[in-house]
């Protein structure tokens, strides 16, 4: 059976579920999340070093997708594949999926481990209360 692998922000935990364990895959957590009542394990090599971090935040035309994909396959990815649970999500602090680590990392476990998932999907009774509402502005 496939691992069911999933990705998500901070900022939408409250999208998961109970029953997925919560993978920690960032430097740094927010504080409401350190201090709340949450289980997660914390998989640090799954995390874009912090020189990777330094240099895409002083240099525009840094490439830290090459950068993180080269310290990714530097990894016992089997190890790391095997390590996970069968049903969990990735955590990190970016909102948007196409612009970070976590989904090269889900990338590279689907590409070469056959895992299922994706970033775990927006809830629909949020979209249709967002699609819904108004604008005061026009």
């Amino acid at each position: 059976m496939a691992k069911q692998i999933w990705t998500s922000c901070y900022g939408r935990l409250r999208w998961i579920p109970q029953g997925v364990q919560r993978v920690v895959v960032s430097r740094t957590v927010p504080q409401w999340f350190a201090e709340g009542d949450f289980s997660f394990t914390r998989m640090m090599e799954l995390a874009p070093s912090s020189t990777l971090l330094w240099k895409a935040k002083n240099d525009p035309a840094y490439d830290w997708r090459a950068a993180f994909l080269t310290e990714l396959v530097q990894r016992d990815l089997g190890a790391l594949y095997v390590s996970l649970p069968l049903l969990c999500v990735l955590l990190c602090h970016e909102k948007d999926w196409e612009n970070c680590h976590r989904k090269i990392a889900w990338d590279v476990f689907h590409n070469r481990f056959g895992c299922v998932g994706g970033e775990w999907p927006e809830p629909i009774d949020e979209r249709k209360t967002r699609e819904t509402q108004t604008s005061l502005f026009g």
